[in-house]
């Protein structure tokens, strides 16, 4: 999401809430997160609107609640498993609601700046980073607490090709998309498969695939394994539609 310049916040708060939701279905959102995760991040956004805080001050708090939600998994007790997964989830829930929040602050205010795309950029990139290094560090805790050397193991390695390809994929569709973007989708706007991909793939499925370690850690690990190997591949697909393109 596009964070707002705060200079340009200070302006009489008359804007409705009406005004809020035309901007909710941001583009490449996919289908579940428009009707999921951005009307929720809508009342939040109208929320800090009327506040007086603008989009900068919500990218600065999602990023201070990132910071509170890893030491969190520090800490989580290792011997009650489904308070510490049921807590991880709500926390990296509001974190992502935020991340859509901040975007729509900016664009209902008009308050779009090329620094407020830079700070979230920078935010983002730390607070996934957080997020999913926190459930897998609490993974790890808790399967070496249980003696399970296998899955205490397995936190390590999945969570390291997890962010390795999330963070590489990430960067890459911010910088393309900033070189090709409208050119891309001109050439290839987005089909119906795409969207059911971004849905199943995308961050809200992340976030909610956290709550699979309360079914099974075997389900849990192969979820984001799948994730992984998506996310190289659509990494490289973007590449080849990136090359074509240029």
């Amino acid at each position: 999401m596009v964070a707002g310049n705060a200079n340009n916040h200070n302006q009489p708060q008359n804007r409705t809430f009406s005004q809020f939701v035309g901007v909710r279905n941001a583009k490449h959102h996919p289908f579940i997160d428009k009707l999921i995760i951005n009307n929720l991040s809508i009342v939040l956004a109208f929320g800090f609107y009327r506040l007086g805080l603008s989009a900068n001050h919500v990218t600065a708090l999602r990023g201070v609640l990132s910071i509170i939600y890893f030491t969190m998994a520090l800490f989580l007790a290792s011997d009650d498993i489904a308070f510490s997964i049921l807590a991880i989830f709500l926390f990296a829930y509001l974190i992502y609601a935020l991340d859509c929040a901040d975007g729509q602050l900016a664009r209902a205010t008009k308050t779009e700046s090329r620094f407020g795309n830079f700070f979230d950029i920078c935010i983002d990139t730390i607070a996934h980073s957080l997020v999913y290094g926190g459930i897998f560090l609490y993974a790890y805790r808790y399967y070496l607490y249980i003696g399970d050397v296998y899955y205490m193991n397995l936190s390590i390695v999945v969570g390291l090709l997890f962010l390795i390809s999330q963070t590489s994929r990430f960067f890459i569709l911010h910088i393309y998309d900033r070189i090709y973007g409208d050119l891309l989708d001109l050439q290839n706007p987005p089909a119906i498969v795409d969207d059911v991909i971004m849905s199943a793939f995308g961050l809200q499925s992340q976030i909610f695939g956290i709550l699979l370690f309360l079914v099974s850690p075997a389900l849990a690990f192969l979820f984001f394994v799948l994730h992984t190997v998506v996310a190289a591949a659509s990494c490289l697909r973007y590449l080849w539609r990136g090359h074509r393109a240029g």
